[in-house]
């Protein structure tokens, strides 16, 4: 069994044995100057030793006795049985995304993998996984946040990839290595133990103020030739229910029961072409949206035909138009650059708080997957001014 010796020149040696499953068993040696790091050669050794004795030696423990220096990657591949070569990140990737892709929506997907590959340019598609250390991480981070976004106007500066983007990027490093850790290729993962780079954003929602509601209508109405001159609907749709752009234009005419008054949003609707296997909800959650007394008219006049609400059999059109329509609305109304469609869904929030239903149901009704994110909207409420109990003239 495994012993510890004080040796002349070479400070402290440790001996011990190596138990093959299948050949005789073979004397090894390590030296420290450290006395303290010879105990825990010796530790692990004891710890070695005692489980190929007994056949108890997992993938994991062969990999983290080689990382160790007590055994080579060829002495691990015999005491293991089969070959325990670490896989790389590009191997990795790829099985990462061909779980997860099922199991999320289509745009979802294709950002996780902009990101992974953002990963891979930095680290390499054939770098192994035990050699991403917290270290590496910590320089991946640096060297993003000095780097320039693709996101940018033309003919303006690009900016500085921002620290909501980077801690993304980690995220996903950190789920891909999760799966060498399950697999016992890494003992630890090191993307895990790097805390994300502080926010200091701090952006609140942008909701619309009536005057600036009454504006956004009346520019919606002057495109009648858009849409099958739905502009301006379709604006009151998105003030009164707080959809998401895609809810909306993926709305089927079965889920709103007008004599209930009711608009249910699925947790999953069926795919409109052969590119997805379907589209899904942000949150994947279904929950039920009442309709507003003001509202109930708009939609009865809404054409009735066809699979969709809006459109007929297909949806009336892609997300990316709906967002370039609404700029366009904006721009005639002469509002700020800073109000953008998803304003409409700030707008169904805020005013709701502010007509006193509980943070809960706002919750609900806006499909917030954590009650946190409809507690940001609390911020914009009006208060009391408390400066003005001051008096100074």
């Amino acid at each position: 069994m495994a012993k510890i010796y004080k040796h002349k020149s070479k400070g402290w040696q440790v001996h011990y044995t190596l138990f093959y499953p299948d050949r005789p068993e073979a004397r090894k040696f390590r030296c420290s100057k450290s006395k303290a790091r010879a105990l825990e050669l010796f530790d692990e050794a004891e710890l070695l030793e005692r489980r190929a004795i007994r056949g108890e030696l997992s993938r994991q423990d062969v990999v983290r006795f080689c990382r160790g220096g007590l055994i080579s990657e060829e002495e691990a591949s015999l005491l293991f049985g089969r070959p325990v070569d670490v896989p790389t990140l590009g191997d990795l990737a790829d099985t990462f995304e061909k779980r997860s892709k099922p199991n999320c929506r289509k745009k979802t997907a294709k950002v996780n993998t902009q990101r992974i590959n953002t990963v891979l340019d930095f680290f390499g598609r054939d770098c192994r996984a035990d050699l991403v250390t917290k270290d590496r991480v910590i320089e991946y981070r640096l060297h993003r946040l000095n780097s320039r976004s693709r996101l940018f106007k033309e003919g303006s500066p690009a900016p500085l990839v921002s620290a909501a983007t980077v801690n993304k990027e980690v995220i996903k490093l950190a789920q891909v290595l999760d799966m060498a850790v399950e697999s016992g290729a890494i003992p630890a993962n090191p993307a895990r133990e790097v805390k994300p780079v502080k926010d200091g954003r701090g952006r609140l929602p942008r909701a619309l103020s009536k005057k600036e509601i009454t504006a956004l209508l009346k520019a919606a109405g002057q495109f009648p030739d858009l849409l099958g001159g739905l502009v301006k609907p379709i604006m009151q749709v998105y003030l009164y229910t707080g959809m998401r752009r895609e809810e909306l234009l993926m709305l089927l005419r079965e889920d709103v029961n007008l004599a209930r008054r009711t608009i249910v949003i699925q947790g999953a609707v069926d795919a409109v072409d052969d590119e997805s296997e379907q589209w899904t909800p942000k949150t994947r959650q279904p929950r039920v949206i009442g309709i507003n007394q003001e509202l109930l008219p708009v939609l009865k006049a809404l054409p009735r035909s066809g699979r969709y609400l809006l459109g007929g059999d297909a949806p009336l059109c892609v997300p990316d138009s709906m967002s370039r329509l609404f700029r366009k609305i904006r721009d005639k109304a002469e509002l700020p650059a800073s109000i953008t469609l998803h304003s409409l869904r700030h707008t169904y929030i805020t005013h709701l708080l502010e007509s006193g239903v509980s943070l809960r149901r706002v919750q609900y009704l806006a499909g917030h997957a954590r009650i946190s994110t409809t507690e940001r909207y609390i911020h914009l409420l009006p208060g009391e001014i408390s400066e003005d109990r001051l008096s100074f003239l």
